[in-house]
């Protein structure tokens, strides 16, 4: 299929990134399509089938996969494609879609991995690169996302670009993933204008490869900033440096998502004896995390032992993956504010979850159940100080409305001189990093502190912060509330 080609018209021409890839509608799943999965190794309609029924049984209704496959293929390769797409859009999930810029005769010669660091940016060679890929996007658009036959809506630019795979490699070279993404952009435009485009994803969220592409520019050219999660990255300083990088290139109207994450039972430490254990309690971890710094959607890895069974998180050799599987279906169903009083049992992986980087052991210092003066009831939260950082424990409150002001309010005393706090978290699509605290109580007086925020993601993060104290002492919570704020206080 031949097009107009408006963008790499002269090899000369420097690198310039002006057009805005902003759009009116929000782009952050809603409710339950939040948390999705890559579908592992099915490669026809009928393995698509037998994922797709796993999907619908835990709840997941977002799915990662991938292909090039266009009409210059062998038949039978299309005709495979076609099913997994047909299979995946008849069970109704949001699918994300990746389309890779090297193989099926994308990429031309010079442009492998090792010739990567001497190609020319604006040379002959990058045009043809430019250009074929350019083209397969449009195929691809045009045959599965075009306005009223629309299956896909969602589409990545490749994968890991800062890594040395030679399939998906663009190590050293963030111009040329800029470059690539803006092909893609360009092939949505003339397409169609709903079609979402995700920037490659780097391999890790902290990647300084990702802060060269924020740079260069990238933003301009995808709706979608796209990285990857693994293990202790979920923790403070790492998940949140998207979003710094963002805001230091004065972007303000992206929104951040996790195209993979997961944890593999080899990775399990030392003090855990139980490996699947574990791996379950990492995902609530991501969850709470991803959430607390406002990512738009996360999508683990993965459905089967597409790798090796230590990766699988429902299903290998056939048969279920446990707690995994639980863990995963209880996810799955966004839930609103839960023991606000702490009068009943706190589960540390449903209600109010004690931060803490997953590599090590659950944290002490937490009493869900206090019965010393609580405020109401018989009993209130504490949360002891430490001396070297702040004590946090959160809680995901989902099923609010976009664009609709909620007060949160609560109560707290300290017996600490720093006092404690609450914070609202990871409500702002665009600006993930950006709190809303209460005031600091530092008295051991029963205080009842209140925030108002507007939500523009559909969830809230409450955070109990017990301020760093260099001696022994406590801050203690109690009845807390979420309503919107027209409502009677």
């Amino acid at each position: 299929m031949s097009c107009p080609n408006d963008l790499f018209a002269a090899a000369a021409i420097a690198l310039v990134l002006q057009p805005s890839a902003s759009r009116a509608e929000p782009i952050g799943a809603p409710g339950n399509q939040w948390l999705g999965m890559n579908t592992g190794h099915e490669s026809n309609g009928a393995a698509m089938q037998a994922v797709m029924k796993d999907y619908k049984t835990v709840g997941l209704r977002a799915a990662r996969k991938g292909g090039n496959v266009a009409t210059a293929t062998p038949s039978q390769a299309l005709s495979d494609q076609d099913a997994v797409v047909d299979t995946m859009a008849a069970a109704g999930v949001r699918i994300h879609w990746v389309i890779n810029y090297r193989g099926h005769g994308i990429n031309p010669a010079g442009t492998s991995h090792k010739e990567l660091a001497s190609l020319d940016l604006d040379g002959p060679v990058m045009a043809t690169w430019l250009e074929n890929y350019k083209q397969r996007c449009v195929e691809l658009f045009v045959r599965y996302s075009s306005p009223g036959r629309e299956k896909i809506l969602h589409y990545i630019v490749g994968n890991e670009p800062n890594l040395g795979d030679n399939f998906t490699s663009l190590e050293g070279r963030p111009d040329v993933a800029v470059k690539l993404t803006r092909a893609m952009y360009e092939a949505a435009r003339q397409v169609n204008p709903r079609i979402l485009v995700q920037c490659p994803p780097v391999s890790t969220p902290e990647a300084p490869y990702l802060q060269e592409m924020i740079k260069l520019g990238v933003a301009g050219y995808c709706h979608i900033i796209g990285i990857h999660v693994y293990g202790g990255q979920t923790h403070p300083g790492r998940l949140d440096k998207p979003w710094q990088w963002l805001q230091a290139a004065g972007v303000t109207d992206k929104p951040v998502a996790i195209s993979e994450a997961g944890v593999s039972t080899g990775w399990n430490p030392a003090w855990s004896d139980n490996k699947r254990q574990w791996q379950s309690d990492w995902l609530n971890n991501f969850h709470v995390m991803a959430k607390r710094y406002g990512y738009s959607f996360g999508l683990l890895f993965t459905h089967d032992d597409d790798h090796t069974a230590d990766w699988a998180l429902l299903r290998a050799d056939g048969v279920r993956v446990q707690p995994s599987w639980d863990e995963i279906s209880t996810l799955t169903k966004p839930q609103g504010l839960r023991n606000p009083g702490f009068e009943t049992a706190n589960d540390i992986r449903r209600q109010w979850y004690p931060e803490h980087n997953p590599d090590t052991n659950w944290p002490s210092g937490f009493d869900w159940q206090f019965t010393a003066n609580p405020r109401g009831g018989v009993h209130c939260a504490r949360i002891n100080t430490n001396a070297r950082w702040d004590t946090a424990a959160h809680q995901v409150v989902d099923n609010l409305t976009p664009g609709t002001t909620y007060r949160v309010t609560g109560w707290i005393r300290s017996d600490s001189p720093k006092g404690g706090r609450f914070n609202i978290c990871g409500s702002q699509a665009h600006n993930g990093i950006q709190s809303f605290a209460s005031d600091t109580i530092t008295t051991n007086t029963w205080t009842q502190v209140a925030v108002e925020v507007t939500p523009t993601n559909p969830w809230i993060v409450i955070s109990l912060n017990a301020l760093k104290n260099e001696s022994a002492s406590s801050v203690y919570f109690d009845d807390f509330s979420v309503v919107p704020a027209a409502a009677p206080k």
